[in-house]
């Protein structure tokens, strides 16, 4: 999400436009088959987890998605607030697969990990990264 803030309206309705159910269910049967991916993991998923085999959870509410753009003074893009309606951030599969935040956690990075930001980028030009 670009650190900028915006005045634009929240749509009332969105048509999906991101297949993020399918995805996010192959994906939780992948890493949640212990032959194909689970034994990556330094530890192994929690039983609840299992039990429900998904790694993420119940979509965020239009009221907290409403909540989290007002806190940030952005729209979220699309596809981001569609991931959110339909799991409520993610869990990590491994080290370099970091877990996705939910809503109630969710900020800008300057707030969140104002080292990262400093990390040197070499000479590269900013990258524009579309929705």
């Amino acid at each position: 999400m670009p650190d900028r803030q915006s005045d634009a309206p929240v749509p009332e309705s969105r048509t999906a436009t991101h297949p993020w159910r399918d995805l996010l269910r192959r994906w939780s049967e992948e890493w949640l088959d212990p032959v194909l991916h689970e034994q990556e993991r330094h530890q192994p998923f929690p039983d609840e987890v299992r039990a429900a085999r998904r790694l993420g959870s119940a979509g965020a509410t239009p009221e907290e998605l409403a909540a989290l753009e007002a806190r940030l003074g952005a729209v979220l893009p699309p596809s981001y607030r569609e991931f959110l309606q339909t799991s409520d951030g993610w869990l990590d599969t491994t080290t370099s697969i970091r877990r996705l935040l939910p809503v109630r956690e969710t900020g800008w990075l300057k707030d969140l990990d104002p080292e990262l930001i400093d990390l040197p980028s070499g000479d590269q030009e900013p990258v524009g990264i579309p929705d």
